[in-house]
Parts: C-alpha cells; structure tokens; sequence
C-alpha cells in the first residue's frame, strides 16, 4: 500500500483544510485501498473535520505522543508569522523523527511550508516531497531563496491554476519539469445535499446579494459595500448579506455605519452550511483581488447560482468568461461592477439559465474523481 501523507496545519478558518479533505478522500474512494492517505494534525486543529468526515474513515496522525489545543493568533500579518514561526519550534523535531519512522512514499505540503522544505534541505528522506503552491505567496526575497536551494530535492510542485505556474517558471524559480497544474477537488457531490424543507423555509429570498469569504483586505469587502450603496439607491429591494469572519469586521462595521446601510447591509459571521444561502439568492457575488481559484465560486455555481465576480488574478481570470458562464466586472473598479450589475439585471431567465449551464459544464475539473485522476498520475 501506498502511504500519502498530508501537511497541512492552520490557524484560522480558511478553504485550504476542506481541499486537502477533498484530495485525502479521492485517494482513499477510488484507490480501492492501493493508497492510506494520511493527515497530520499537530494542536487538534483537524478536530472538526475528524467529526464532520468519519464516515470516510479517514487516518489523522497526532505529531505528538499527547493530543492538545493552542489557540494561535490570525489577527493581524505580524501575529500570524509569531504563529507560524511557533509551529516551526515546536514541530522541527517531532515532524523529523515521524518522517523517518513512518517513511511515507509521498509528502504532500499544503501550509507552513518552510519547516517541511528546511527538513528536505538538511536531511537526506527516501519520501518524495510534493509542494503545492496556492494562494498568491509574495516572491520575497527569502521565500524565492528557499524554494531554489530545495528546487533539486523536491519531487514534484503543484499549482491550482496556470497563471501561478506560469509565475513560478518565469520567475526561474522552478523548471517547467517540475510543476503540475492540479485543480483543487472542490466538488464532494455530498457537500451540495440540502433538504426540501431548507429550501421551502428560504423561498423569500430573491433580492438578497450574498458574498462569501474570510473579512480581510484579500476579499475587498469595504469595495463591494461601497458599490451596493449606490446600486441600493435605483434598487431598493435589495440587501447585501456577507457571510465570514476576520480582522476587518470592525472596519467594516464602521464602513456599513457610515453610509446608513444597517438595514440593507448584513455580517452574518462564518456560517457551516452557506449552500442554502446561496440557493435562495439573486447572485453571489466575488470582490476578491486575488483567488485561486476560488472555492466559493465553484460552490456558488454548484448552487445553481449566479455569478458576478471581478476578472482577479489567479484563478476567476482563467476560469470566468463574461456573459458566457458568469457576469465579470474590472478588479477593484466599481464603474465596471455596476455596469456587470446592470447586465445582470437586463438579462431575462433564459439568458441566465444558459450561463449557469455553462458554468457548471466549466467547473467539472474541481470534481474528486477528476483531482483522483490528476494526482495519481503525478504520483503513480
């Protein structure tokens, strides 16, 4: 049996954990029990999805001989690299001696990459390190040097998108040998199930706006309040609802204050289960500088919702075409997002009904059975 394990340690409540779910699923759903994925869970993080996911059966492997919770700070750049530079201290040595123990064919490296890299630099390991690249990482100084000393040792880089590909071999920071597009194994058909009872009890919901993601500069909320507050003026009926949390819900409090939107404009936090919020909406909207590609996107045209997002770097670029699958308006422009707006709004049910179509006939390489495939011929 092949042994696959997972790296993948968070602070906070981002997409990366339910991808690296995702992927740890497909191997073990349709390997027919050829490879035992495997995640390490370092403080407990992982409890949750142990929870929501036993039914799997999957394998979550304790870095240390005791279990044990820490609570690490993401408020904030410089208290987020305390954390993470925490996470270096504590785990050098008990990740080490489980990679020598263990001796797993494949470590697949998702978050806090450094600690993995540093340990492939200095130690000699018969696992194959597979690093997968995501987000949009700052080309640092640092970073770039670390990622050429390791580039010889490292088995195989994966990137969600091509552009990040793209970025990565211009840059000569890896050679084109090396990297793997490999699309994130966003669709787990099981996710999307909501009862008949959820929808009826969410029917008056035609005018609601919903947006989706965690509240930090990425996702540019504060953009996109100010763009509904003067649509809100020719549309009355409408109301914003974004669903998340983060450092700048206070900002955005003010923000929603200021413009005397308390009525239209709603914080509701991170929510579990956005699909029914999504199925009984007018559109979802994404105001994201950067994505890769975008779990919510896929997850809203999952929903059979429709999609107004900015043309952002990474993923949305590659993957949204305007008034074909999704209406697309100028990053961080909001003359171009009203005018995407008005065309949404012109466009009759039909017209709406094709781009949804389209939309979800576009988004089948996120399934599992696709990132099965995909994976294992890098691997295999």
């Amino acid at each position: 049996m092949i042994k696959v394990f997972y790296w993948a340690p968070f602070i906070s409540k981002i997409a990366t954990p339910i991808a690296v779910i995702n992927s740890a699923i497909s191997l073990k759903k349709y390997s027919k029990g050829t490879i035992e994925p495997t995640i390490i869970s370092l403080f407990n993080e992982w409890s949750d999805y142990q929870k929501n996911y036993q039914n799997y059966k999957l394998v979550f492997l304790n870095l240390f001989k005791f279990k044990f919770s820490l609570n690490f700070s993401d408020k904030g750049f410089f208290l987020s690299r305390i954390s993470f530079f925490c996470i270096f201290l504590i785990s050098f040595i008990p990740l080490l001696n489980m990679l020598k123990k263990n001796k797993p064919e494949y470590f697949i490296i998702h978050l806090n990459t450094a600690l993995p890299l540093i340990l492939l630099y200095f130690f000699n390991f018969e696992t194959k390190f597979i690093l997968r690249i995501s987000g949009k990482p700052r080309l640092n100084i640092l970073r770039k040097f670390l990622w050429k000393i390791i580039s010889n040792k490292i088995y195989k880089v994966t990137t969600p998108t091509s552009s990040m590909a793209d970025e990565l071999i211009n840059n000569k920071i890896f050679s084109k040998e090396k990297i793997e597009v490999l699309f994130d194994p966003i669709i787990n058909l099981e996710n999307f199930r909501i009862s008949k009872k959820e929808i009826k009890e969410n029917l008056n919901n035609e005018n609601k706006i919903i947006a989706i993601g965690r509240l930090t500069k990425q996702k540019n909320f504060s953009f996109l309040i100010d763009c509904f507050s003067s649509l809100e003026k020719n549309y009355k009926t409408l109301s914003l609802h974004i669903l998340g949390d983060g450092d700048q819900k206070e900002n955005l409090k003010k923000l929603i204050n200021s413009k005397n939107l308390n009525s239209k404009v709603f914080l509701h936090g991170h929510k579990k289960n956005i699909n029914e919020y999504l199925q009984n909406s007018f559109c979802f909207v994404l105001s994201s500088l950067w994505e890769d590609p975008g779990f919510v996107i896929i997850e809203a045209a999952m929903n059979n919702t429709v999609i107004l997002s900015s043309n952002c770097e990474t993923g949305p670029k590659e993957l949204l075409k305007d008034r074909i699958n999704s209406f697309v308006f100028q990053s961080n422009n909001k003359k171009s997002f009203i005018d995407s707006f008005e065309n949404l709004i012109r466009s009759n049910e039909i017209e709406k009904l094709n781009i949804k179509i389209k939309m979800k006939k576009d988004i089948k390489k996120f399934t599992l059975i696709n990132h099965y495939l995909a994976l294992t011929k890098t691997i295999l």
